[in-house]
Protein backbone atom coordinates (compact mmCIF):
# COMPACT_ATOMS: atom_id res chain seq x y z
CA UNK A 1 0.00 0.00 0.00
CA UNK A 2 1.54 3.41 -0.87
CA UNK A 3 1.72 6.48 1.44
CA UNK A 4 0.05 9.67 -0.05
CA UNK A 5 2.61 12.59 0.46
CA UNK A 6 -0.16 14.85 0.04
CA UNK A 7 0.33 17.46 2.62
CA UNK A 8 -2.40 18.13 5.19
CA UNK A 9 -1.77 21.32 6.75
CA UNK A 10 -5.04 20.91 9.50
CA UNK A 11 -2.59 17.97 10.77
CA UNK A 12 0.22 20.00 10.60
CA UNK A 13 -1.05 22.60 12.40
CA UNK A 14 -1.77 19.98 15.39
CA UNK A 15 2.35 18.79 15.24
CA UNK A 16 3.04 21.25 18.33
CA UNK A 17 0.83 20.36 20.25
CA UNK A 18 1.35 16.10 19.25
CA UNK A 19 4.56 16.70 20.64
CA UNK A 20 3.24 17.62 24.17
CA UNK A 21 0.50 14.83 23.67
CA UNK A 22 0.92 12.34 26.79
CA UNK A 23 -0.73 9.01 26.15
CA UNK A 24 -1.67 6.35 28.33
CA UNK A 25 -0.44 2.68 28.24
CA UNK A 26 -0.65 0.48 25.09
CA UNK A 27 -4.17 -1.45 25.46
CA UNK A 28 -2.18 -4.78 25.91
CA UNK A 29 1.17 -4.14 27.42
CA UNK A 30 2.38 -8.31 27.95
CA UNK A 31 1.68 -11.65 27.74
CA UNK A 32 -0.64 -11.73 30.80
CA UNK A 33 -1.34 -8.07 30.53
CA UNK A 34 -0.35 -6.42 33.56
CA UNK A 35 3.33 -6.37 35.35
CA UNK A 36 1.27 -8.47 38.04
CA UNK A 37 0.82 -10.62 35.93
CA UNK A 38 -2.62 -11.40 36.70
CA UNK A 39 -4.34 -12.17 33.15
CA UNK A 40 -7.56 -9.77 33.77
CA UNK A 41 -8.20 -6.53 31.58
CA UNK A 42 -10.63 -3.92 31.66
CA UNK A 43 -11.57 -4.52 28.07
CA UNK A 44 -14.71 -6.93 27.84
CA UNK A 45 -14.28 -10.09 24.77
CA UNK A 46 -16.75 -10.81 22.38
CA UNK A 47 -20.46 -12.54 23.18
CA UNK A 48 -20.92 -14.71 20.19
CA UNK A 49 -17.91 -15.24 18.70
CA UNK A 50 -16.90 -14.78 14.47
CA UNK A 51 -13.74 -14.39 12.64
CA UNK A 52 -12.73 -10.54 11.47
CA UNK A 53 -10.11 -11.50 9.87
CA UNK A 54 -6.64 -13.79 9.72
CA UNK A 55 -3.38 -12.62 8.86
CA UNK A 56 -0.93 -15.32 7.12
CA UNK A 57 2.73 -14.51 8.18
CA UNK A 58 3.35 -17.21 5.10
CA UNK A 59 5.93 -18.63 7.56
CA UNK A 60 7.64 -21.72 6.93
CA UNK A 61 8.11 -22.98 10.97
CA UNK A 62 4.38 -22.86 13.42
CA UNK A 63 4.37 -20.05 16.13
CA UNK A 64 5.33 -20.98 19.24
CA UNK A 65 6.69 -19.16 22.34
CA UNK A 66 4.40 -15.80 21.41
CA UNK A 67 1.81 -14.00 22.28
CA UNK A 68 0.38 -10.59 20.73
CA UNK A 69 0.52 -7.28 22.37
CA UNK A 70 -1.26 -4.09 21.48
CA UNK A 71 0.09 -0.58 21.06
CA UNK A 72 -1.81 1.97 21.92
CA UNK A 73 -3.33 2.72 18.53
CA UNK A 74 -4.61 -0.49 18.24
CA UNK A 75 -1.64 -2.38 16.03
CA UNK A 76 -0.62 -6.15 16.84
CA UNK A 77 2.87 -6.95 17.65
CA UNK A 78 4.70 -10.98 17.86
CA UNK A 79 7.51 -12.60 16.40
CA UNK A 80 7.74 -15.53 14.41
CA UNK A 81 10.59 -18.45 14.36
CA UNK A 82 11.87 -17.91 10.78
CA UNK A 83 13.01 -14.65 12.48
CA UNK A 84 10.70 -12.07 12.06
CA UNK A 85 9.28 -9.71 14.49
CA UNK A 86 5.57 -8.35 12.85
CA UNK A 87 3.46 -5.46 13.23
CA UNK A 88 0.03 -5.51 11.86
CA UNK A 89 -2.67 -3.23 11.95
CA UNK A 90 -5.96 -3.28 13.86
CA UNK A 91 -7.49 -3.85 10.10
CA UNK A 92 -5.38 -7.23 9.90
CA UNK A 93 -3.18 -5.57 7.17
CA UNK A 94 0.80 -5.45 7.66
CA UNK A 95 2.84 -2.83 8.72
CA UNK A 96 6.34 -3.66 8.51
CA UNK A 97 7.63 -7.12 9.53
CA UNK A 98 11.56 -6.62 11.20
CA UNK A 99 14.26 -9.75 10.45
CA UNK A 100 16.35 -10.23 13.31
CA UNK A 101 19.43 -12.21 13.41
CA UNK A 102 17.60 -15.45 15.31
CA UNK A 103 14.74 -16.61 16.81
CA UNK A 104 12.51 -13.99 18.26
CA UNK A 105 9.65 -15.20 20.83
CA UNK A 106 7.88 -12.78 23.01
CA UNK A 107 7.54 -9.20 22.64
CA UNK A 108 6.22 -6.59 25.42
CA UNK A 109 5.60 -2.74 24.96
CA UNK A 110 6.83 0.13 27.35
CA UNK A 111 4.72 3.28 28.08
CA UNK A 112 5.99 5.34 25.23
CA UNK A 113 5.37 2.50 22.76
CA UNK A 114 8.61 0.53 22.53
CA UNK A 115 8.64 -2.88 21.44
CA UNK A 116 10.98 -5.20 23.17
CA UNK A 117 11.78 -8.45 21.55
CA UNK A 118 13.65 -11.64 23.12
CA UNK A 119 15.95 -13.53 20.77
CA UNK A 120 17.80 -16.60 20.85
CA UNK A 121 20.46 -17.70 18.83
CA UNK A 122 19.89 -19.89 15.92
CA UNK A 123 22.04 -22.43 17.94
CA UNK A 124 20.53 -21.44 21.39
CA UNK A 125 23.97 -20.57 22.85
CA UNK A 126 23.13 -16.47 22.82
CA UNK A 127 20.10 -14.66 24.12
CA UNK A 128 18.95 -11.39 22.87
CA UNK A 129 16.84 -7.94 23.78
CA UNK A 130 16.18 -5.68 20.84
CA UNK A 131 14.50 -2.53 21.76
CA UNK A 132 11.92 -1.47 18.20
CA UNK A 133 10.32 1.75 17.61
CA UNK A 134 7.53 1.64 15.65
CA UNK A 135 8.17 3.84 12.44
CA UNK A 136 4.58 3.40 10.80
CA UNK A 137 6.03 1.89 7.65
CA UNK A 138 9.26 0.14 9.11
CA UNK A 139 11.08 -1.06 12.67
CA UNK A 140 13.78 0.86 14.06
CA UNK A 141 16.15 -1.03 15.98
CA UNK A 142 17.43 1.36 19.32
CA UNK A 143 19.27 -0.83 20.63
CA UNK A 144 20.44 -4.28 21.41
CA UNK A 145 21.70 -5.81 24.53
CA UNK A 146 22.92 -10.05 24.52
CA UNK A 147 25.02 -12.61 26.13
CA UNK A 148 26.04 -15.48 25.11
CA UNK A 149 26.30 -18.42 27.87
CA UNK A 150 26.35 -22.16 27.69
CA UNK A 151 22.95 -22.81 28.82
CA UNK A 152 20.46 -23.96 25.91
CA UNK A 153 17.92 -21.03 25.90
CA UNK A 154 15.09 -23.79 24.60
CA UNK A 155 12.29 -22.26 26.92
CA UNK A 156 11.68 -18.58 25.60
CA UNK A 157 9.99 -16.81 28.33
CA UNK A 158 8.14 -13.79 28.27
CA UNK A 159 9.40 -10.65 29.48
CA UNK A 160 8.52 -8.44 31.84
CA UNK A 161 8.80 -4.14 32.11
CA UNK A 162 8.90 -2.32 35.46
CA UNK A 163 7.33 0.73 36.17
CA UNK A 164 10.74 2.74 35.61
CA UNK A 165 10.74 0.66 32.41
CA UNK A 166 13.38 -2.15 33.18
CA UNK A 167 13.32 -4.66 31.34
CA UNK A 168 13.61 -8.06 32.79
CA UNK A 169 14.16 -11.06 31.16
CA UNK A 170 15.23 -14.71 32.06
CA UNK A 171 17.65 -17.22 31.38
CA UNK A 172 19.85 -19.23 33.73
CA UNK A 173 19.26 -15.87 35.96
CA UNK A 174 16.94 -13.51 36.45
CA UNK A 175 18.24 -9.97 34.43
CA UNK A 176 16.98 -6.35 35.07
CA UNK A 177 18.36 -3.74 31.63
CA UNK A 178 17.49 -0.37 31.88
CA UNK A 179 15.62 1.26 28.62
CA UNK A 180 18.97 2.50 27.31
CA UNK A 181 19.80 -1.17 26.94
CA UNK A 182 22.12 -1.74 29.81
CA UNK A 183 22.50 -4.35 32.12
CA UNK A 184 21.30 -3.25 35.50
CA UNK A 185 22.07 -6.33 37.54
CA UNK A 186 21.83 -10.10 37.64
CA UNK A 187 20.31 -12.16 39.97
CA UNK A 188 21.13 -16.39 39.78
CA UNK A 189 17.72 -18.33 40.03
CA UNK A 190 19.32 -21.58 38.96
CA UNK A 191 16.68 -22.07 36.71
CA UNK A 192 17.10 -22.02 32.93
CA UNK A 193 14.64 -20.09 31.04
CA UNK A 194 12.36 -19.67 33.78
CA UNK A 195 9.09 -17.53 33.46
CA UNK A 196 8.97 -14.17 34.22
CA UNK A 197 8.59 -12.54 37.68
CA UNK A 198 5.66 -10.72 38.61
CA UNK A 199 5.87 -7.11 40.11
CA UNK A 200 4.13 -5.48 42.99
CA UNK A 201 2.19 -2.38 42.44
CA UNK A 202 4.85 0.15 43.65
CA UNK A 203 7.14 -1.37 41.44
CA UNK A 204 9.27 -2.20 44.46
CA UNK A 205 9.59 -5.94 44.58
CA UNK A 206 9.84 -8.84 42.25
CA UNK A 207 8.60 -12.30 42.72
CA UNK A 208 9.61 -15.63 41.32
CA UNK A 209 10.36 -19.19 41.53
CA UNK A 210 13.89 -21.04 41.48
CA UNK A 211 16.25 -23.70 43.03
CA UNK A 212 18.81 -23.07 46.24
CA UNK A 213 20.67 -25.99 45.12
CA UNK A 214 20.19 -28.91 43.19
CA UNK A 215 18.16 -31.03 45.71
CA UNK A 216 15.54 -27.47 46.79
CA UNK A 217 13.07 -25.62 44.77
CA UNK A 218 12.28 -21.83 46.53
CA UNK A 219 10.35 -18.31 45.77
CA UNK A 220 12.21 -15.50 45.98
CA UNK A 221 11.28 -12.28 46.93
CA UNK A 222 13.69 -9.61 45.29
CA UNK A 223 13.69 -5.60 45.70
CA UNK A 224 14.04 -3.60 42.37
CA UNK A 225 17.88 -2.93 43.39
CA UNK A 226 18.48 -6.63 43.04
CA UNK A 227 18.91 -7.75 46.51
CA UNK A 228 17.01 -10.33 48.22
CA UNK A 229 14.34 -9.44 50.77
CA UNK A 230 13.51 -12.88 51.56
CA UNK A 231 13.39 -16.66 50.22
CA UNK A 232 10.95 -19.33 51.05
CA UNK A 233 11.59 -23.28 50.50
CA UNK A 234 8.97 -25.17 48.51
CA UNK A 235 10.17 -28.14 47.90
CA UNK A 236 12.00 -30.99 45.98
CA UNK A 237 13.98 -30.18 43.08
CA UNK A 238 13.73 -30.49 40.12
CA UNK A 239 10.13 -32.07 40.34
CA UNK A 240 8.64 -29.03 42.50
CA UNK A 241 9.73 -26.92 39.60
CA UNK A 242 7.12 -24.99 37.35
CA UNK A 243 8.96 -22.91 35.57
CA UNK A 244 5.92 -20.65 35.63
CA UNK A 245 5.36 -17.23 37.10
CA UNK A 246 3.31 -15.85 40.38
CA UNK A 247 0.20 -13.31 40.03
CA UNK A 248 -0.25 -10.80 42.48
CA UNK A 249 -3.50 -9.77 43.99
CA UNK A 250 -5.42 -6.27 44.81
CA UNK A 251 -4.21 -6.64 48.35
CA UNK A 252 -0.72 -7.74 47.29
CA UNK A 253 -0.72 -11.25 47.75
CA UNK A 254 1.45 -13.43 46.02
CA UNK A 255 -0.43 -16.50 44.20
CA UNK A 256 1.98 -19.54 43.04
CA UNK A 257 0.80 -23.26 42.21
CA UNK A 258 4.36 -25.39 42.70
CA UNK A 259 5.29 -27.80 39.79
CA UNK A 260 3.65 -30.61 42.59
CA UNK A 261 0.18 -28.94 42.11
CA UNK A 262 0.02 -27.01 45.33
CA UNK A 263 -1.31 -23.43 45.52
CA UNK A 264 0.30 -21.34 47.52
CA UNK A 265 -0.55 -17.43 48.86
CA UNK A 266 1.89 -15.51 50.46
CA UNK A 267 2.01 -11.69 51.69
CA UNK A 268 4.86 -9.53 51.03
CA UNK A 269 6.11 -10.33 54.72
CA UNK A 270 6.77 -13.86 53.64
CA UNK A 271 4.09 -14.67 56.12
CA UNK A 272 1.33 -17.59 54.77
CA UNK A 273 -2.44 -15.60 54.06
CA UNK A 274 -3.66 -19.39 54.09
CA UNK A 275 -2.26 -22.61 54.02
CA UNK A 276 -1.14 -24.67 51.16
CA UNK A 277 -3.60 -26.08 49.13
CA UNK A 278 -2.36 -29.70 47.48
CA UNK A 279 -3.80 -32.15 45.15
CA UNK A 280 -4.51 -29.51 42.35
CA UNK A 281 -2.24 -31.43 39.72
CA UNK A 282 0.52 -34.07 39.88
CA UNK A 283 2.59 -32.10 37.77
CA UNK A 284 2.24 -28.35 36.47
CA UNK A 285 4.87 -26.97 33.75
CA UNK A 286 4.81 -23.20 32.23
CA UNK A 287 0.89 -22.52 33.31
CA UNK A 288 0.36 -19.78 35.52
CA UNK A 289 -2.85 -19.14 37.73
CA UNK A 290 -4.53 -15.89 36.52
CA UNK A 291 -6.88 -13.96 38.47
CA UNK A 292 -10.55 -12.77 37.76
CA UNK A 293 -13.05 -10.46 39.84
CA UNK A 294 -12.20 -10.02 43.30
CA UNK A 295 -8.84 -11.99 42.87
CA UNK A 296 -10.75 -15.05 42.44
CA UNK A 297 -7.84 -17.50 40.83
CA UNK A 298 -8.31 -19.61 37.78
CA UNK A 299 -6.00 -22.13 36.66
CA UNK A 300 -5.95 -25.00 34.14
CA UNK A 301 -3.70 -28.39 34.90
CA UNK A 302 -1.40 -30.10 32.39
CA UNK A 303 -2.45 -33.41 30.71
CA UNK A 304 -4.68 -35.16 27.90
CA UNK A 305 -8.22 -34.42 29.48
CA UNK A 306 -7.49 -30.92 30.88
CA UNK A 307 -9.28 -29.78 34.82
CA UNK A 308 -9.69 -26.31 35.11
CA UNK A 309 -10.58 -24.73 38.41
CA UNK A 310 -11.86 -21.37 40.36
CA UNK A 311 -10.26 -21.03 43.89
CA UNK A 312 -11.25 -18.08 46.78
CA UNK A 313 -8.90 -16.11 47.01
CA UNK A 314 -9.64 -15.98 50.82
CA UNK A 315 -9.14 -19.14 51.84
CA UNK A 316 -7.99 -20.80 48.83
CA UNK A 317 -11.04 -23.33 48.51
CA UNK A 318 -12.24 -24.88 45.17
CA UNK A 319 -15.31 -22.83 43.88
CA UNK A 320 -15.91 -24.80 40.92
CA UNK A 321 -14.36 -27.22 39.22
CA UNK A 322 -15.00 -29.22 35.80
CA UNK A 323 -13.05 -30.90 32.35
CA UNK A 324 -13.37 -28.31 29.02
CA UNK A 325 -12.99 -31.05 26.86
CA UNK A 326 -14.93 -34.17 25.81
CA UNK A 327 -12.38 -35.75 23.93
CA UNK A 328 -8.36 -35.98 24.59
CA UNK A 329 -6.33 -32.75 23.95
CA UNK A 330 -2.79 -32.54 23.51
CA UNK A 331 -0.79 -31.98 26.78
CA UNK A 332 -1.94 -28.78 27.95
CA UNK A 333 1.28 -27.46 29.78
CA UNK A 334 1.47 -24.01 28.74
CA UNK A 335 -1.49 -21.86 28.86
CA UNK A 336 -2.91 -19.42 30.92
CA UNK A 337 -6.26 -17.83 31.38
CA UNK A 338 -7.02 -14.26 30.36
CA UNK A 339 -10.32 -12.23 32.05
CA UNK A 340 -11.86 -9.78 31.05
CA UNK A 341 -13.59 -6.91 32.66
CA UNK A 342 -16.95 -8.73 33.15
CA UNK A 343 -15.02 -11.88 34.75
CA UNK A 344 -15.23 -14.12 31.75
CA UNK A 345 -12.28 -16.27 31.37
CA UNK A 346 -10.77 -17.33 27.96
CA UNK A 347 -7.64 -19.51 26.94
CA UNK A 348 -7.10 -21.54 23.50
CA UNK A 349 -6.54 -25.10 23.79
CA UNK A 350 -4.54 -27.12 21.38
CA UNK A 351 -7.10 -30.46 20.04
CA UNK A 352 -6.21 -34.21 19.05
CA UNK A 353 -3.63 -34.39 16.74
CA UNK A 354 -1.50 -31.24 15.25
CA UNK A 355 -3.85 -29.38 13.17
CA UNK A 356 -6.57 -27.98 15.83
CA UNK A 357 -7.52 -26.05 18.30
CA UNK A 358 -10.04 -24.33 20.58
CA UNK A 359 -10.55 -21.01 21.79
CA UNK A 360 -12.48 -21.70 25.17
CA UNK A 361 -15.06 -18.78 26.77
CA UNK A 362 -16.03 -18.81 30.42
CA UNK A 363 -18.77 -16.94 32.12
CA UNK A 364 -17.24 -15.40 35.81
CA UNK A 365 -19.40 -18.09 37.25
CA UNK A 366 -16.72 -20.94 35.13
CA UNK A 367 -19.23 -22.65 33.11
CA UNK A 368 -18.62 -22.37 29.41
CA UNK A 369 -19.96 -19.49 27.29
CA UNK A 370 -19.21 -20.69 24.05
CA UNK A 371 -15.63 -22.39 22.31
CA UNK A 372 -15.10 -21.58 18.61
CA UNK A 373 -12.49 -23.92 16.99
CA UNK A 374 -9.22 -23.09 14.97
CA UNK A 375 -7.58 -25.33 11.95
CA UNK A 376 -4.28 -24.42 13.79
CA UNK A 377 -1.77 -26.19 16.39
CA UNK A 378 -0.95 -23.81 18.96
CA UNK A 379 2.03 -23.48 21.44
CA UNK A 380 2.78 -21.70 24.66
CA UNK A 381 0.20 -18.42 23.35
CA UNK A 382 -2.19 -16.80 25.45
CA UNK A 383 -4.86 -14.08 23.58
CA UNK A 384 -5.08 -10.42 24.18
CA UNK A 385 -8.39 -8.32 24.27
CA UNK A 386 -8.73 -5.08 22.60
CA UNK A 387 -11.19 -2.00 24.32
CA UNK A 388 -13.38 -2.84 20.74
CA UNK A 389 -13.92 -6.49 22.21
CA UNK A 390 -11.39 -8.15 19.48
CA UNK A 391 -10.05 -11.24 21.09
CA UNK A 392 -6.29 -11.84 19.29
CA UNK A 393 -5.00 -15.40 18.97
CA UNK A 394 -1.29 -17.01 17.25
CA UNK A 395 -2.33 -20.32 16.04
CA UNK A 396 -0.11 -22.11 13.36
CA UNK A 397 1.41 -19.17 11.17
CA UNK A 398 -1.80 -16.74 11.37
CA UNK A 399 -2.40 -13.85 13.82
CA UNK A 400 -6.51 -14.26 14.42
CA UNK A 401 -8.90 -11.73 14.95
CA UNK A 402 -12.13 -12.62 16.55
CA UNK A 403 -14.84 -10.36 16.77
CA UNK A 404 -17.99 -10.51 18.12
CA UNK A 405 -20.89 -11.74 16.14
CA UNK A 406 -22.73 -8.59 15.87
CA UNK A 407 -19.60 -6.49 15.65
CA UNK A 408 -19.10 -4.49 11.78
CA UNK A 409 -15.83 -2.51 12.61
CA UNK A 410 -14.71 -0.23 9.69
CA UNK A 411 -12.20 -2.85 8.93
CA UNK A 412 -14.31 -5.54 7.87
CA UNK A 413 -13.36 -6.52 4.24
CA UNK A 414 -15.54 -7.30 1.51
CA UNK A 415 -18.75 -6.30 3.72
CA UNK A 416 -21.53 -4.28 2.79
CA UNK A 417 -21.70 -2.05 5.78
CA UNK A 418 -25.82 -1.16 6.40
CA UNK A 419 -24.48 1.88 9.06
CA UNK A 420 -21.51 3.91 8.65
CA UNK A 421 -20.44 6.72 10.45
CA UNK A 422 -17.54 9.41 10.47
CA UNK A 423 -15.25 11.70 13.22
CA UNK A 424 -13.99 14.99 11.95
CA UNK A 425 -11.60 16.44 12.59
CA UNK A 426 -9.01 14.07 13.90
CA UNK A 427 -7.10 14.91 15.90
CA UNK A 428 -9.26 17.64 17.76
CA UNK A 429 -8.96 19.98 20.15
CA UNK A 430 -12.55 21.26 21.39
CA UNK A 431 -15.22 19.45 18.97
CA UNK A 432 -15.29 16.22 17.69
CA UNK A 433 -18.13 16.03 14.62
CA UNK A 434 -19.76 12.49 14.62
CA UNK A 435 -21.91 11.94 11.57
CA UNK A 436 -23.81 8.84 10.66
CA UNK A 437 -25.75 7.43 8.19
CA UNK A 438 -27.70 4.31 7.25
CA UNK A 439 -27.17 2.91 3.76
CA UNK A 440 -29.58 2.42 0.95
CA UNK A 441 -30.76 -0.79 1.89
CA UNK A 442 -32.50 0.10 4.39
CA UNK A 443 -31.91 -2.67 7.29
CA UNK A 444 -31.42 -0.22 9.82
CA UNK A 445 -33.13 3.13 8.46
CA UNK A 446 -34.96 3.34 11.98
CA UNK A 447 -32.57 1.85 14.28
CA UNK A 448 -32.74 3.56 17.73
CA UNK A 449 -28.52 3.53 18.81
CA UNK A 450 -25.99 5.19 21.71
CA UNK A 451 -22.55 6.82 20.63
CA UNK A 452 -20.42 5.59 23.59
CA UNK A 453 -17.10 6.87 23.79
CA UNK A 454 -14.46 5.07 25.89
CA UNK A 455 -10.66 5.84 26.91
CA UNK A 456 -7.62 4.28 26.01
CA UNK A 457 -7.94 1.64 28.90
CA UNK A 458 -11.86 0.95 27.72
CA UNK A 459 -13.39 2.94 30.38
CA UNK A 460 -16.75 4.00 29.30
CA UNK A 461 -16.61 8.11 29.26
CA UNK A 462 -19.30 9.28 27.60
CA UNK A 463 -22.55 8.49 26.14
CA UNK A 464 -25.27 9.91 24.00
CA UNK A 465 -28.48 7.77 24.11
CA UNK A 466 -31.79 7.04 21.89
CA UNK A 467 -29.73 8.46 18.68
CA UNK A 468 -31.89 7.71 15.13
CA UNK A 469 -30.53 7.98 11.78
CA UNK A 470 -32.36 11.21 11.12
CA UNK A 471 -30.32 13.35 13.41
CA UNK A 472 -27.31 12.68 10.81
CA UNK A 473 -24.18 14.14 12.96
CA UNK A 474 -23.78 15.22 16.84
CA UNK A 475 -21.04 17.07 18.90
CA UNK A 476 -18.51 15.80 21.26
CA UNK A 477 -16.64 18.39 23.07
CA UNK A 478 -14.10 16.46 24.87
CA UNK A 479 -16.13 16.38 28.37
CA UNK A 480 -17.30 13.37 30.28
CA UNK A 481 -20.96 12.27 30.84
CA UNK A 482 -20.42 15.01 34.40
CA UNK A 483 -19.18 17.76 32.21
CA UNK A 484 -15.26 17.36 33.19
CA UNK A 485 -12.87 18.24 30.76
CA UNK A 486 -11.10 15.04 29.50
CA UNK A 487 -7.18 14.74 29.04
CA UNK A 488 -5.67 14.24 25.67
CA UNK A 489 -5.24 10.80 24.54
CA UNK A 490 -6.75 7.95 22.51
CA UNK A 491 -10.19 7.87 22.39
CA UNK A 492 -12.75 5.10 20.85
CA UNK A 493 -15.98 6.08 19.56
CA UNK A 494 -18.29 3.55 19.39
CA UNK A 495 -21.88 3.20 17.70
CA UNK A 496 -23.81 0.46 19.21
CA UNK A 497 -27.27 -0.86 19.02
CA UNK A 498 -28.96 -4.70 18.94
CA UNK A 499 -28.13 -5.20 15.82
CA UNK A 500 -24.67 -3.93 15.16
CA UNK A 501 -21.75 -1.75 16.90
CA UNK A 502 -18.69 -0.19 14.86
CA UNK A 503 -15.70 1.87 16.40
CA UNK A 504 -13.44 4.24 15.33
CA UNK A 505 -10.79 5.94 16.93
CA UNK A 506 -10.04 9.61 17.71
CA UNK A 507 -7.14 11.66 19.39
CA UNK A 508 -7.84 14.40 21.82
CA UNK A 509 -5.41 17.42 21.83
CA UNK A 510 -5.34 19.73 24.86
Amino acid sequence: MGVDMKPRFGFLLLLPFLGTLSFSAPIWPNWKYDRQLTGRCPYIGPDEPDIAWVFDTGDTFKIRYASPVIGEDGTIYFSSPDSFVFAVGPNGNEKWRYKTKGIPFYSALDNQGRIYVGVIGQFGDSLWVLALDDSITYARLVWSWSIVHSWDYLLLPPLNIGIDGTIYITADSLRAIDNNGNLKWSYYRGVTAAYPPAISHDGSTLYCEGILDMWTTAFFSIDSSGATNWTRVTGPAPMNLAWASPAIGTDSAIYFITGLGILNAWLPNNSEKWPPVSGISDIVLYTSVSLGLNDTLWFINPGYRPIYRKFSPDDGSITFMDTILATPSQNNRYNSFIIDALGQAYIVVRDSGITQSTIYAFNSDGTVKWTYPIPEYTNRTTPAISPDRILYVIGGTKLYAIKDVHLITENSPDMVKPFTFSVFPNPFSEKLMIKFQASSLGTFRNTTFSIKIYDASGRLVKQFNHLTNYQSSIIWNGTDNFGRRLPSGIYFISAESEEFKMTKKAILVR
